[in-house]
């Protein structure tokens, strides 16, 4: 398992052509709760607002935290897959994950940080190598912990998984799912068939065969889990669309419209990819959205980074045009 900082190196995933790759998409809540110890007890700043950082790390048992620590090793992103027992390939509580976690036996424990670190076990694992059992039935209690810590937030998101869910869907089965992919989160990119995601520990992985799930996560804006090496599924944790609007002040974003464009790239963006049908300058784009100029930078340099829009200079002007993915998808959810 994979939980990424932000790096200039990237992990390579090789997808293909994506319209062939079935897609899900799971609620699974653990996700989310391993990215949020790794920043609170590591440290990190992924866009967990602080009051929610303080919530959480103010309700973690001194036990829990020691165990922590190891998770928020510095300048890694391999962990054991033991972290997540119950893998997200379907909707799995939180609860059942921490049950599952005490329940581990040692040998399980003594295996997984074997496959990961071989003879060379970090200082920060030894704690588990050598009290396999009280170190699980620890980090169990600070998983639980910031479960309860942030219980309200899960009950104000449900309307926004419900949509992501449904955003997925029509993505998956409307033949969106590479843009669904080049916007899941702003330092990703997608190009040719390939999903680069920031990695301090870069690697290369293929599909072969084997689904994608993708696991909207409450957490930090810029945080993600994933894992590649399942036998039957890959599965990637990113940050839930419109999240940070409830994280900050309790409001979710506008419901989305009824066209399949809107729920798949946000309504700017649908906005914005129907009006480029014919080069457009940025100020005409600032206009158009109604925004300051670096709102309209920000959402072009998504949609860009997707491969749905295109720059060129022409003298002194910058234009900003379709791609002929862009048409397509206009054309596929319009």
């Amino acid at each position: 398992m994979r939980e990424t900082p932000p790096q200039a190196s990237y992990t390579r995933l090789e997808l293909g052509d994506t319209s062939t790759i079935p897609v899900g998409v799971t609620v699974s809540p653990h996700i989310s709760l391993v990215s949020m110890l790794v920043e609170v007890v590591g440290g990190y700043d992924r866009g967990l607002p602080a009051a929610w950082r303080r919530q959480v790390g103010s309700a973690i048992p001194e036990q829990g935290y020691r165990a922590a620590s190891a998770l928020a090793r510095r300048g890694t992103s391999v962990q054991p897959d033991f972290i997540v027992p119950i893998s997200p390939g379907a909707d799995s509580s939180a609860a059942a994950q921490a049950e599952m976690l005490r329940e581990l036996p040692e040998a399980d424990v003594l295996k997984g940080l074997e496959e990961v670190f071989g003879d060379r076990l970090p200082a920060q694992w030894r704690q588990a190598a050598d009290h396999p059992r009280r170190w699980v039935a620890s980090i169990a209690d600070a998983f639980t912990a910031t479960r309860l810590a942030t219980e309200n937030l899960w009950t104000k998101a449900r309307p926004l998984l419900d949509r992501e869910i449904e955003r997925i869907g029509v993505a998956s089965v409307r033949g969106g799912t590479d843009a669904v992919l080049g916007l899941l989160r702003p330092h990703f990119r997608f190009s040719n068939g390939c999903l680069l995601l920031p990695d301090a520990e870069p690697a290369r992985y293929t599909t072969r065969g084997r689904k994608l799930i993708l696991v909207p996560m409450l957490a930090g804006s810029r945080s993600v889990v994933s894992n590649f090496d399942e036998e039957d599924a890959i599965w990637i944790g990113y940050p839930l669309p419109g999240l940070d609007g409830l994280l900050d002040g309790g409001k979710t974003e506008p419901a989305p419209g009824v066209d399949g464009l809107d729920l798949v790239v946000g309504a700017h963006r649908a906005k914005l990819l129907r009006h480029l049908g014919k080069p457009a300058r940025m100020g005409e784009i600032a206009n158009l959205l109604s925004c300051a100029a670096s709102t309209a930078t920000y959402h072009c340099e998504q949609l860009v980074s997707a491969g749905l829009i295109q720059r060129h200079r022409e003298g002194q002007v910058v234009l900003v045009v379709r791609t002929p993915r862009g048409d397509a998808l206009v054309d596929l959810l319009s």
